[in-house]
């Protein structure tokens, strides 16, 4: 199977790559030939860094649409201008995100674009799908997104006031990422910062200074 798609989290395309049988093509318009700059997906990987050797790079130009299966897409920007242009593929959409700051206005927005282009949408959690109102939704489904802990180092020394969390460092997204559960945990609900906490963060240049290495 091929597929038409495009960058997002390296990780969400590392796992997809071990389909069997899948060839994934990441579409690139650099110098903007068929989409606006706020339409274009980044490359995620880093410049030395190789990606799976099923993940392919290819340029918006060279697209023709009868020599793929599948259009699969996961940024709802990209749903409409990518759509216009290949309208002839048959689409999934990975939601990976909640409505904006839970808003009922991005709610009706978002399905609305979805129903007049998607043939199927995928929710990340049970809890997404009911947010973005789809939960009588026949053209969707869930999955449970998930991090795989058992490949973590186990651990054994609990002295250290020390946190793994994934998102929830972000404050600008606690509408999203729960920083706030953080800060009643510790015992300082309502605070904007936290005292005396490190911050690491890992990826690569697209998690910003603040939280790279």
């Amino acid at each position: 199977m091929k597929i038409l798609t495009h960058f997002a989290h390296a990780t969400y395309q590392t796992a997809l790559a071990q389909i069997p049988n899948t060839e994934f093509y990441h579409v690139m318009d650099d110098e903007g030939v068929y989409f606006d700059e706020d339409q274009r997906a980044k490359q995620v990987w880093e410049k030395n860094a190789e990606p799976p050797q099923n993940i392919k790079m290819i340029e918006a130009k060279d697209v023709n649409p009868k020599e793929f299966n599948l259009m699969f897409l996961h940024w709802h920007p990209l749903i409409e201008p990518w759509c216009k242009q290949w309208p002839t593929l048959p689409v999934v959409f990975l939601e990976h995100t909640w409505p904006y700051m839970n808003r009922a206005g991005q709610v009706n927005y978002w399905k609305n674009v979805r129903y007049q282009h998607i043939n199927h949408t995928v929710f990340i959690t049970p809890a997404s799908r009911k947010a973005w109102d789809a939960e009588k939704d026949e053209q969707s489904s869930h999955i449970y997104h998930s991090f795989d802990v058992s490949a973590f180092p186990q651990k054994i020394d609990y002295s250290s006031k020390a946190i793994m969390t994934t998102t929830n460092e972000m404050i600008t997204r606690d509408w999203a990422c729960g920083f706030s559960l953080w800060a009643n945990v510790l015992g300082v609900p309502n605070k904007a910062y936290f005292n005396d906490i490190a911050l690491y963060g890992y990826g690569n240049d697209n998690i910003g200074k603040v939280s790279k290495g």
